[in-house]
């Protein structure tokens, strides 16, 4: 009875960490590493799994998740949004200036490390909303070389 119940509660603990992974990459592998005591090739596996689910929900979301956007920007407003001269603000002239410099591979490069998953893949869904094959590939290629990183860092010591 008693070891069903611990099973239980690893099992919960587990779903956990993974979930809370897939929006949160560098939580996942000093976790698995020191608490699962998983070994280099196991953190690899399951931090590239939960960073791609994560991925892939926030991909399959992100459509609804920018109507939302816009329905509360419209709320907001009460009018509907008129076609107008775009206006330029600084964050977007960084945005346009980071796109047109690193691209997509520098928002998948940093979106495991400086971004969250979600963040990162929104940036990348709005602005190539056409590559979406492409955001997911890249951002697979980025969780794959971050996770061997961090699991090389995190095992080691």
């Amino acid at each position: 009875m008693f070891s069903v119940i611990l099973s239980k509660i690893v099992t919960i603990k587990f779903i956990s960490l993974f979930l809370s992974s897939a929006f949160k990459f560098l939580l996942f592998i000093p976790i698995a590493i020191q608490v699962f005591q998983f070994n280099f090739v196991e953190a690899i596996c399951f931090s590239m799994a939960a960073g791609m689910f994560g991925v892939m929900v926030t991909l399959y979301l992100s459509k609804y998740i920018f109507q939302g956007f816009d329905w509360i920007k419209h709320k907001i407003t009460g009018k509907r949004h008129k076609p107008k001269r775009k206006v330029f603000t600084p964050n977007k002239r960084r945005l346009v200036k980071f796109k047109a410099t690193y691209g997509l591979i520098g928002i998948s490069l940093i979106t495991p490390t400086l971004l969250s998953i979600p963040v990162g893949t929104l940036i990348a869904a709005r602005l190539y909303r056409h590559d979406r094959r492409h955001v997911y590939m890249y951002m697979a290629g980025s969780l794959v070389i971050w996770s061997v990183i961090f699991s090389a860092i995190f095992t080691s010591f």
